[in-house]
């Protein structure tokens, strides 16, 4: 038996959990029959034991097990956070046999800790930053459609950064605002989670580049970080609710062709990713779809499918 069919062994954990659960003399026969080994794996298992600070006598062919000992954890509040972050982590265990022990101490911690719950706190942190993103979002927004300049001011840096934006768009999976360096001229990039405050400058300003250029300097950071894939679908039977220009989202060269069946064959260059992923997810709920190329975002889609299953019956 391998280590991971041995750590894997119901059989093994279960007499594990009798061992170690009071002192006790057990036979050599009824272990032998418990954990289904013979006389010398029954040995290596004592010595197991005395190896983990277990106080073990074998005479007579048996086995006692004495001097159990109670553990008292001393952790400091990081510490505690730290570990409570780990929890889905090892959710991904919660099938084998020793997840149970685990889970029944985590659990009683839990409750003793309830006014240090990370992930309640965690909740409405991640909630009061998303409505300050989405608020920023909408300053943006209005900035580019009105073409006015703007003063950003980032996390982390103290001087603002005057600039003039062109569009937002998603790169490596993040929104970023796509801008002009007002003292420069210079396009450049600004994660949206990154920009602290945001505010429309007084000071008029004249854009250095155009549509053209905004597109493929995107198109040209894609490439260079080498993210940019040609994504075919073929749409059965499209609505008039179906989105095939999602917002925020650059897809490069799209077309639309249109069958004689009226089923569409839509393309474009796109970024992998799970914003991209919820776009088609989207799509999916209001129409049906193949992805006829390329085979690993198909794959990938239906892993991010997948997953997203079973983080929601875990949740």
């Amino acid at each position: 038996m391998n280590r991971s069919d041995l750590l894997n062994d119901k059989a093994f954990w279960s007499v594990l959990e009798t061992l170690l659960s009071k002192d006790k003399s057990y036979t050599f026969g009824e272990l032998e029959k418990d954990l289904e080994i013979g006389h010398d794996e029954v040995m290596a298992l004592c010595s197991f034991l005395k190896n983990i600070g277990v106080e073990v006598s074998i005479n007579d062919e048996k086995v006692r097990v004495k001097g159990l000992s109670k553990f008292q954890w001393s952790l400091s509040l990081m510490d505690w956070i730290a570990f409570q972050a780990h929890f889905p982590f090892l959710l991904e265990h919660s099938s084998a046999p020793y997840h149970k022990f685990l889970k029944r101490f985590l659990a009683s911690q839990e409750i003793k800790l309830a006014s240090h719950d990370f992930f309640e706190a965690f909740a409405t942190l991640e909630k009061s930053f998303q409505d300050r993103s989405n608020q920023s979002v909408k300053i943006l927004e209005k900035a580019i459609l009105e073409k006015s300049a703007l003063r950003l001011k980032l996390m982390g840096r103290n001087r603002n950064i005057y600039c003039f934006p062109y569009r937002l768009s998603y790169l490596d999976n993040e929104l970023n605002l796509v801008t002009e360096d007002g003292l420069d001229k210079t396009l450049l990039t600004i994660p949206i989670n990154k920009i602290s405050d945001v505010k429309v400058a007084d000071e008029p300003v004249k854009p250095n580049h155009g549509v053209a250029e905004v597109t493929s300097f995107i198109s040209s950071l894609r490439q260079f970080s080498d993210t940019e894939q040609h994504l075919v679908l073929k749409i059965f039977q499209p609505n008039e609710s179906i989105n095939l220009n999602p917002e925020f989202h650059f897809f490069r060269n799209a077309s639309l062709l249109r069958s004689s069946r009226g089923d569409y064959i839509w393309s474009a260059y796109v970024e992998p990713g799970d914003k991209l992923y919820g776009w088609l997810e989207d799509l999916w709920k209001n129409c049906q779809f193949d992805i006829l190329a390329p085979l690993s975002l198909a794959e990938d889609f239906d892993e991010y499918l997948y997953n997203k299953m079973k983080f929601s019956k875990v949740s």
